[in-house]
């Protein structure tokens, strides 16, 4: 009897290394190994085996650890001084930074909406406190004004 796996996952992203008579000839990352990108056949690059490695769903680290494989492994197909300066730029100062940047993005909206209704909280306070003052004097002046009234009538 066959038993049929079900991945729960939708996406498998791999980094995957591609040989031709047990010579690395190229390294590569996708974000979905499901859709055949590993294993896809081409004139110029023949595979007679291909290796995946799980890794990451991150972007950044897919691409770090891509450039570091094919940085050590110098695969034929591909020029690793091009993967040396993109290990410059993982720089794990300049990668921190990216995240914060990124950080920023997302929750500047909220923030702006934020600091929108502090400063509308404070001009209503400020112009209650001035409505305030406002009624205390027509109340002194509609409770003089009575007294004034009744005055008038009283000596009448």
């Amino acid at each position: 009897m066959k038993t049929i796996i079900k991945y729960c996952q939708k996406e498998y992203p791999v980094i995957y290394l591609r040989y031709f008579k047990n010579e690395l000839m190229y390294i590569g990352e996708t974000k979905n190994s499901y859709t055949g990108r590993p294993f896809r056949l081409m004139d110029h690059s023949p595979v007679d085996k291909v290796r995946l490695l799980k890794c990451s769903k991150n972007l950044e680290r897919r691409n770090y650890w891509e450039a570091v494989l094919i940085c050590k492994l110098k695969p034929k197909k591909q020029d690793p001084e091009l993967y040396f300066k993109k290990l410059g730029n993982f720089h794990p100062k300049r990668i921190k930074q990216k995240r914060i940047k990124r950080i920023h993005k997302r929750y500047y909206d909220v923030v702006r909406k934020v600091l929108t209704i502090e400063e509308e909280l404070k001009f209503l306070k400020k112009t209650i406190k001035i409505k305030e003052q406002y009624f205390k004097k027509l109340y002194k002046k509609s409770f003089l004004y009575e007294k004034v009234k009744q005055r008038l009538v009283d000596d009448k």
